[in-house]
C-alpha cells in the first residue's frame, strides 16, 4: 500500500528467518520488506507472460518465479531445475511452485496436474491417480514431501513409499468453505487451510517420516 505498482499483487514467500518476506506482482516486479533482499525481477523484461506466484530459497539468499504457462525463472542462489515449457508442454492454468525443503528441487501445480523438476521424490507423480476429484487450489512442502489442498476441503500429503503406507500417502478432510491456500510447519507437525474470508483451520499433519524412512 502506498507504492505505485505497474501490476496487481499475486503472491508472498517469507524469508526463512521470518523477518522480513517478498512480494510478486503479475508482472514479474518483486519488492523485498525487512530482512528480504531483492536479487532482481521480469518486470522490465516484457516477457508476455502472467507471473503467478514466488517461492524462496532455504537460504533465503534467492527465490523463483513462476508464470501461468508454468515457466520458472530463477534469481539469486535459487538453482534452475526446469520448467514446463522447457519440457514442450502447453499449460495456462500453473497456480504454484513449491520448492523441496533442500530447494534442490520444485514442483510446478497446476488445478489438476503435478509437473516435478530437479531432486524431487519421484514417487509423487505415482500418486496422481489418487488426487481429489476437485481442483487443487493451493500448495506446500512438508518435510520430505509435498501437500495440497482442494477446492473441496480434502488435503493429501506425498511422501517417499513407505513412510505411511505402501502408496507412501497421508490424506484428511478439512470442514472449511472455499479453501485457497494451505501453509506448513517446518516438521509438518500442523497444516493451516485458509479460506477466501480468512478463516484459518489447523489440521494435526502427518509429522516428520519415521527415523530411518
Amino acid at each position: 500500500a502506498g507504492k505505485h505498482v505497474s501490476a496487481r499483487v499475486v503472491g508472498i514467500a517469507a524469508a526463512p528467518t521470518g523477518r522480513g518476506y517478498w512480494l510478486v506482482t503479475s508482472d514479474g516486479g518483486v519488492y523485498g520488506y525487512g530482512s528480504a533482499h531483492s536479487y532482481g525481477s521480469m518486470a522490465r523484461e516484457h516477457t508476455g507472460v502472467r507471473f503467478v506466484g514466488m517461492a524462496a530459497t532455504p537460504q533465503g539468499k534467492g527465490y523463483w518465479l513462476v508464470a501461468a504457462d508454468g515457466g520458472v525463472f530463477s534469481f539469486g542462489d535459487a538453482p534452475y531445475w526446469g520448467s514446463v515449457p522447457g519440457d514442450h508442454v502447453r499449460i495456462t492454468d500453473a497456480i504454484a511452485l513449491v520448492p523441496t525443503n533442500t530447494g534442490e528441487g520444485y514442483y510446478v501445480e497446476t488445478p489438476s496436474a503435478i509437473y516435478p523438476f530437479g531432486a524431487v521424490y519421484r514417487e509423487v507423480p505415482a500418486q496422481l491417480r489418487d488426487r481429489p476429484a476437485s481442483p487443487v487450489v493451493g500448495a506446500t512442502a512438508v518435510f520430505r514431501g509435498l501437500c495440497e489442498v482442494a477446492a473441496s476441503g480434502a488435503v493429501d500429503v506425498y511422501r517417499t513409499a513407505g513412510v505411511y503406507d505402501k502408496r507412501g500417502t497421508w490424506r484428511d478432510q478439512v470442514a472449511i468453505a472455499r479453501p485457497v491456500a494451505v501453509g506448513s510447519t517446518a516438521v509438518s507437525q500442523n497444516l493451516f487451510v485458509l479460506n477466501a474470508v480468512g478463516h484459518v483451520k489447523v489440521v494435526d499433519g502427518p509429522g516428520p517420516p519415521p527415523e530411518g524412512a
